[in-house]
Parts: C-alpha cells; sequence; structure tokens
C-alpha cells in the first residue's frame, strides 16, 4: 500500500449524524466528568492514605502506649518484689536477732546456773576441808598434849576414847565413801539442768520431751537407788517406776492445771508433797557432800516416802474411776446382746463384735491389778 499524506484532508470524523444529534454537547460533559473521576480519585485515594496513615499513626501509639505500660507493670513488680524481699530480709533478720537474743539469755542463764552450782560446790568443798582441818587439829592438840610414854603403852589408853576414835574414823570414811558414790552422779543430774525453777518457767510440752530423756530417768533411777538404801526395806520393795513418779513432781507442782482438771484434797495433797520433796531433794543435792548431808538424806527420805504415798493415793482415785467406767461400759454391751441375741443375725452380726470389744475391755481392766480383778468380777 501507498499512503499519500495530505495535511489537508486529515480531520477528525465526526459522530454520526444520529448520534451528533443526540449528544451534541457531550465532548464538554465528557471532559469534566473525566476531570472529576479523576478528582474523585486522586481524593479518594488522599483519604484512604490518610485513613491509612492515621490507622499506622494510631496503631503505633497504641503500641508505645503498651510498651510503656508493659515497661510500667515491669517496673512497678520488679519493685513490689524488692520491696516483698526487704521485707522478707528485715523478717529474717529481726528472727536471727531474737533467736540470738534467746540465745544469748539462755547462754547467761546457763552459765549464771554453773557458776551457782560451782560456788556451792565449793563452799561444800571448803566447809569439808575445814571441817577435816578442824579435826586433824583438834587430835594433833589432843597428840602433843599426850605424853609419849602413854602413847607407846597401849595400856594406858580409855576404852571409851578407843571407841569413840573409832566411831569418828568409821563415820569419816563412811562420808567419804558415800560422796565419792554419789559425785559422779549428782554430776550427771546437775548436768541435765533439771529444777523447779526451770520447770515453772518451762512450757508443759518442753517438759514432756525432757522428762522422756533416757538419760534423765537413768540418772534420776540411780539417786533414788542411794536414797533407798536409807529407807524401809518393806517399804522400798513397794516402788514401782520410782523414777518416773519422782520425775512426775516436776510437772504436777509447775503445771498442776495441765493434769489435774479438778483440784481436791487428794490433788492438794499431793502437790504439797511434791513440793516439799523437790526443795528437800535440792537441798541434798547441794550439801550432800556437808557434814549434813546424812541429815538431808534422811529428811528426803520422809519427803519422798510421803509424795509417793500421795502419787499413789491419787492414781488409785484415778484408776478407780477408770475401772468403773470400763465395767459400765462392759455391762452396757452386755444389756445390749441380750437385747438382740434373739434376732436371726446375731449370732453372725453382733456377737462377734460385742464379744470383741468385751475382750478388749477386760484386757484393760486385767491391767489394772489385781483390785480392778476383782472388782469386774464382783460387779
Amino acid at each position: 500500500f501507498y499512503v499519500i499524506d495530505v495535511p489537508n484532508l486529515k480531520h477528525p470524523a465526526g459522530k454520526p449524524r444520529h448520534l451528533d444529534a443526540r449528544f451534541s454537547t457531550r465532548p464538554d460533559q465528557q471532559s469534566n466528568l473525566s476531570a472529576r473521576r479523576r478528582a474523585d480519585f486522586l481524593e479518594d485515594r488522599r483519604s484512604k492514605l490518610a485513613r491509612r496513615t492515621s490507622h499506622v499513626r494510631a496503631v503505633c501509639a497504641a503500641h508505645r502506649l503498651r510498651e510503656t505500660r508493659d515497661v510500667t507493670d515491669k517496673r512497678t513488680r520488679i519493685a513490689e518484689t524488692l520491696e516483698t524481699a526487704e521485707r522478707n530480709r528485715r523478717s529474717i533478720l529481726e528472727a536471727q536477732v531474737r533467736s540470738c537474743a534467746d540465745a544469748v539469755a539462755h547462754a547467761k542463764e546457763v552459765a549464771r546456773t554453773h557458776a551457782m552450782q560451782s560456788e556451792r560446790a565449793r563452799d561444800a568443798r571448803r566447809a569439808t576441808l575445814e571441817a577435816r582441818l578442824r579435826e586433824t587439829s583438834v587430835r594433833r592438840q589432843r597428840l602433843l598434849t599426850t605424853p609419849r610414854s602413854r602413847l607407846l603403852e597401849p595400856a594406858t589408853w580409855d576404852s571409851r576414847q578407843i571407841i569413840a576414835l573409832s566411831d569418828e574414823a568409821a563415820l569419816a570414811i563412811q562420808q567419804w565413801w558415800r560422796r565419792a558414790k554419789l559425785s559422779p552422779v549428782v554430776r550427771e543430774w546437775a548436768a541435765t539442768e533439771v529444777s523447779l525453777d526451770w520447770a515453772i518457767r518451762s512450757p508443759f510440752d518442753a517438759i514432756i520431751m525432757a522428762m522422756r530423756n533416757k538419760v534423765l530417768i537413768n540418772t534420776a533411777s540411780s539417786l533414788l537407788r542411794r536414797l533407798a538404801m536409807l529407807a524401809d526395806p518393806a517399804v522400798v520393795s513397794t516402788w514401782k517406776n520410782p523414777a518416773r513418779v519422782f520425775l512426775s513432781a516436776y510437772m504436777i507442782v509447775a503445771h498442776p492445771s495441765e493434769l489435774m482438771p479438778t483440784v481436791g484434797p487428794l490433788e492438794k495433797t499431793l502437790m504439797e508433797a511434791g513440793e516439799s520433796m523437790l526443795h528437800d531433794f535440792e537441798a541434798w543435792v547441794n550439801g550432800f557432800a556437808t557434814e549434813r548431808g546424812f541429815q538431808l538424806a534422811a529428811d528426803l527420805v520422809k519427803s519422798w516416802t510421803t509424795y509417793y504415798d500421795a502419787f499413789e493415793d491419787w492414781k488409785a482415785k484415778d484408776s478407780k474411776t477408770l475401772v468403773d467406767g470400763m465395767i459400765a461400759h462392759f455391762m452396757e454391751l452386755e444389756r445390749l446382746w441380750l437385747s438382740v441375741k434373739d434376732q436371726v443375725d446375731a449370732e453372725t452380726e453382733w456377737r462377734p463384735r460385742i464379744h470383741e470389744q468385751q475382750e478388749q475391755l477386760y484386757a484393760k481392766i486385767n491391767k489394772l491389778g489385781k483390785a480392778a480383778r476383782t472388782k469386774f468380777q464382783e460387779e
């Protein structure tokens, strides 16, 4: 093909007649519509970008706010944790300070007690030594004033003087022997730090735990065996568990309300006898090595016998109440069996259980001694 370029013939083709007649003003409207569409599009785009920008800013602000809140919460939690740790540290330090103060007070009390015991022992040794020195001085003066000829002639000695000197020597040897045998046991007892003042200051549970100590029980048994040599053998043969009865005096005297719900004449007698016995015991422990050691031991034997008898009377009263209750329960079970024995399942359902409970009650009554068994048989 050959294309002939004729500029004057290049005119835009017009619209068809029927369209040109209908849309005579269309070109202007079309251009305005395009401009409006473009403006609307740009406006929508700008508004969309603005909304997106505002959303991004809101999200960033929320994120920053959340981070700030998280940091604040973390700082608050850290501060609370540090405050709690500080409170715990202070409470632990206060508890340690109190514990150390109690330990120091206890150590001072122990040191004071040991110092008092050492002072008493030193005084006792000094008194014993002075007594021996006086006896030696008397014997020396007697020998110095006695002519040598009389010393060499046994016939010139008075028989009464010889008997007196023999008795004096025997008494001195006997006192020395008793001190030698008692000193280790008394030292063991002093090492336990058990006394009436300690029992009054200590709580009841602490006393119970201390009284269960085997060393304390064995030491008390050794001391009571020494005292038994001064008592009537017939009375000593009736003593049962003397060490536990002796140690019970500390609980009875220091905390009577824990052991005696009601205080009657027997209970008052028991408390008075126990307190008197403990005072005599502590006096004997502190002065057994002195000249009054034998007299203190004799006083302790009397007060111990009185306390033991009062304790047995009080225990018998409790045992009587316990036996009466168990016998009443046994009879109640017997009446129950008589009321149900005619039922169909009595032999299989009721009899084994009732018989088992009755056997348990009889075993407990049998453990309480011959008097309890006799009373049960009479009932």
